[in-house]
Parts: C-alpha cells; sequence; structure tokens
C-alpha cells in the first residue's frame, strides 16, 4: 500500500474565503440592481403606449366626445384591438347623444306646434262674443289639439321605456299576443274598409316564445296594422303572415297602399321623420310609430325591414329569434283554444 500525504499551512485561508465570498455577493447585487433598473427602464418604454392610451381616453367627456387612438398605441399588437373597441364605443356615444339631442330639439318643436295650435284657437274665440255653437265648434277643436298632444307625450314616454328598460325575464308567445292583437284591432280595420288576410295563424299554430313583453308586441303589430291601413285605399287587403323559419320567426304586414318613395326608406325608423312633410293636424302623424316598433325589435334581438315601390304598396318584414329553453313547449292548449280569429277579417 503507498499513503500520499498532503500537509499545507491555514496561514490566511480564513481570509481568502471570505474575501471571495464578499466578492461573489457584491457581484449579485450590482447584478440585480442593474438588471432591476434596465427592467424599469424596459417596463416604462413599454408602459408609454399605454400610458398615452389612457391619457387619450381619459380625455373623453360628455362635453368632449372624439377619441383619436394614438399612434403609438395603434402599432402596438396588443393595444390596437383596444384602441380600435375604444373608438369605436366612443364613435357610438356620440352618435346616441347626438339623436338624443335631435329628439329633445324636435319633441320641443312638435310640443311647442301643438301648445302655439291651442293658444291661437284659444285667442280666436276669445277675440269677439260669440254664440254657444260657435264656442261648442271651437273648444272641440282645442279638445282635439290637446289629444293630440296627449297621445305625442304618450309615445315619447313609450319610446323611452323601451330603450331604457333591460329585456332580461321578457317572455311572449307571439302566435297568442297576435292572435289577441287582431282580434282588438278588427273594429278599426273594419271602420276603416280595410280586410284583413292572415296566413300562418291558426287556432293550432305552434307557440313561438320570444323575448319581449306582450304589450310591446299588442303595441308593433298595432302600429303596423293601422299605419299600413292608414296609406291603403278604401276596401283594399292588408295581408299578415307568421311563420318560422330556422331559429327565428318571421312576422310579416302587406299592404296594397300608395307606397314609399325610394329616398324616404332609408330614414323611415328616425324619430320625427314623416314621407308626408305636412305639418297639418290632419296628416303626418306625430313620426314615432316605426321608431317605436323598431324599440320594440331591437329590445328583443331582432331585425326589422320595409320594402316599397311607390303605386304598388309596402312590405313590413319583422325576424325575431326563438327562445329554445323548452318553456312553450308546456304552453296550455286551452290558452290556445280560447282565442278565436278568422282567416280574413
Amino acid at each position: 500500500p503507498v499513503t500520499i500525504l498532503y500537509a499545507m499551512q491555514e496561514d490566511g485561508l480564513w481570509q481568502q474565503v471570505f474575501r471571495g465570498v464578499g466578492f461573489y455577493l457584491g457581484a449579485s447585487v450590482l447584478l440585480v440592481l442593474g438588471t432591476t433598473l434596465f427592467l424599469l427602464q424596459l417596463m416604462r418604454r413599454l408602459l408609454q403606449p399605454l400610458r398615452e392610451l389612457a391619457s387619450a381616453a381619459g380625455a373623453v367627456s360628455a362635453q368632449n366626445l372624439i377619441f383619436e387612438a394614438p399612434q403609438s398605441a395603434l402599432a402596438t399588437a396588443e393595444l390596437q384591438p383596444l384602441s380600435t373597441m375604444l373608438a369605436a364605443m366612443v364613435a357610438e356615444l356620440r352618435a346616441a347623444f347626438e339623436r338624443q339631442h335631435r329628439f329633445i330639439g324636435d319633441a320641443a318643436h312638435e310640443l311647442k306646434t301643438g301648445v302655439t295650435v291651442v293658444r291661437s284657437s284659444l285667442q280666436v274665440l276669445l277675440m269677439r262674443s260669440r254664440t254657444a255653437a260657435e264656442y261648442t265648434t271651437g273648444l272641440g277643436e282645442v279638445l282635439r289639439d290637446n289629444v293630440r298632444m296627449e297621445d305625442l307625450v304618450a309615445r315619447m314616454l313609450l319610446l323611452a321605456r323601451l330603450e331604457e328598460r333591460s329585456p332580461a325575464g321578457d317572455r311572449a308567445d307571439l302566435s297568442r299576443v297576435v292572435r289577441e292583437s287582431v282580434r282588438r284591432l278588427r273594429s278599426t280595420l273594419d271602420l276603416s274598409g280595410i280586410s284583413l288576410t292572415i296566413v300562418g295563424l291558426e287556432e293550432d299554430s305552434e307557440p313561438y316564445l320570444v323575448s319581449v313583453q306582450a304589450a310591446d308586441v299588442e303595441v308593433l303589430l298595432s302600429n303596423l296594422l293601422i299605419n299600413a291601413a292608414e296609406h291603403s285605399a278604401r276596401g283594399s287587403t292588408i295581408t299578415l303572415a307568421l311563420a318560422r323559419r330556422g331559429g327565428v320567426v318571421e312576422l310579416c304586414v302587406q299592404d296594397r297602399g300608395e307606397g314609399i318613395p325610394e329616398h324616404a326608406l332609408p330614414h323611415l325608423f328616425e324619430r320625427f321623420y314623416r314621407v308626408d312633410t305636412s305639418r297639418a293636424r290632419t296628416t303626418g302623424g306625430a313620426g314615432l310609430g316605426l321608431a317605436i316598433c323598431k324599440a320594440v325589435v331591437e329590445k328583443a334581438g331582432g331585425q326589422i325591414v320595409v320594402e316599397s315601390r311607390l303605386g304598388e304598396g309596402s312590405t313590413v318584414r319583422v325576424t325575431l329569434p326563438v327562445l329554445e329553453d323548452g318553456l312553450h313547449v308546456g304552453l296550455r292548449r286551452a290558452e290556445q283554444n280560447s282565442l278565436s280569429v278568422p282567416s280574413s277579417v
């Protein structure tokens, strides 16, 4: 066997160990500090587009509905979708504010016109002494003007309610509500000399559950039918059709009246818009009927379009998504059989 012995002096050994440990600790601390400063500077540069985007978004207010995304945010792939979404959202808000201001201005004009008419009628009555018959006639005209103003205010309140209310929880069987509405509107159509042909709405029709209140469906149908009757000649026919197409149900109202000019079609659903620009009390209407219809349909997640040709009539198509939660399967057959709507009114 061979035995090897190694020996060395221990003087200064621990000093060298401590010196080495101190060097590596100092180097590690300096490295961490340098890395931290570098990362902070890097994060500051990387977050600069986000700060500029936040600053531009913070400048948006009710008085300044203008938003332009900074170029640094648009050039950053991660921030570009957010910038585009914010720009689109502010544009929609600006359009909504403009519609609201226009609505207020139009409403003020309509109400001022009505008040002026009532005041003028009363002033004419007070200009000189009149007979009892003349006073009766004049007050009757004032009453009619007052009723017209009351109807205008009611429509404005209805439109505001439709735009503010959440549709969550709203349920209605479209088939049943349409049958009931037609039954109530029968006398009005008879007085107008208009016949109504109904397609796809038999007594045992399949229930179509839609996300809308029954009262709103009645408002929608009455506006469409009365509007069609007002623009149809006496003795003509209006066709009401109801059918399911895939996941939606389509409600169609077609008349053979005077039709609508092509230039007016894009503006039909604007508030206070009237194809007949006459301001006479007996023509033109208030211009809120189709706006209310659109609010009802859009609240239920559907769409409404108007097709028309001058001299050939108009067709209004309403499509509403059918709720497939199984609730309509259990609707009582007795409730359906309690309604009686003929195929021709």
